[in-house]
């Protein structure tokens, strides 16, 4: 795209062309900022419930591939519960913290998600008589009951007393190691124009 000339295109492909560097350069860039995001926070978990409410609560069962996909989805989604744990420990490794303040919610939002979402990504045997019945059912019990309820344990488990005890008072980026920078990345990323923390 770099290689495109901006002279002439009309005004609609310079933005596009605009907007497809932007965009490119922030994902060569994001993996090495991964740790700075607290992906399990009250106002920073949506990515936990997107996929339980948007893939499997409405997933259609007409055949057996279809029971296939869908133990293969539960899986990526205990996957994910296991990544979350990952970049805590990171994280916690880097100084970088849940601060005090908002953990209380942070395990209460894990707990009832686990709920919520365990509920939501348990078919009823009705809707599973193509695909595979009761058979299916009990191999989706067992990804739910086996991996991700332990999943979202290991979660709230991780951000116990010793998590709370080794956190921050302080709220806000710029208390953690190399926060203010990580701040100033994540401005650029969701402005249109360049600008510092002091003056938004």
């Amino acid at each position: 795209v770099s290689a495109i000339p901006d002279e002439g295109l009309s005004q609609t492909d310079r933005v596009t062309r605009g907007f497809l560097l932007w965009s490119s350069e922030r994902l060569i860039d994001g993996p090495r900022h991964w740790r700075e995001s607290f992906g399990l926070t009250p106002y920073m978990s949506m990515g936990l419930g997107s996929a339980p409410r948007s893939v499997l609560a409405p997933f259609e069962f007409a055949s057996p591939a279809d029971g296939a996909r869908y133990l293969s989805l539960l899986g990526d989604y205990a996957s994910l519960l296991s990544a979350h744990l990952d970049r805590l420990k990171v994280q916690a490794e880097a100084g970088w913290r849940i601060p005090r303040p908002a953990l209380a919610n942070t395990r209460l939002g894990l707990v009832n998600q686990k709920a919520a979402l365990c509920a939501l990504m348990r078919p009823t045997p009705e809707r599973l008589v193509a695909a595979g019945g009761a058979g299916l059912l009990e191999r989706i019990e067992r990804i739910i009951d086996g991996e991700i309820v332990p999943g979202f344990e290991r979660l709230i488990e991780a951000l116990g007393p010793d998590y709370e005890a080794a956190a921050s008072e302080a709220v806000g980026m710029q208390h953690l190691p190399g926060g203010v920078d990580a701040y100033q990345r994540l401005m650029d990323y969701h402005l249109s124009y360049r600008a510092t923390p002091g003056r938004i």
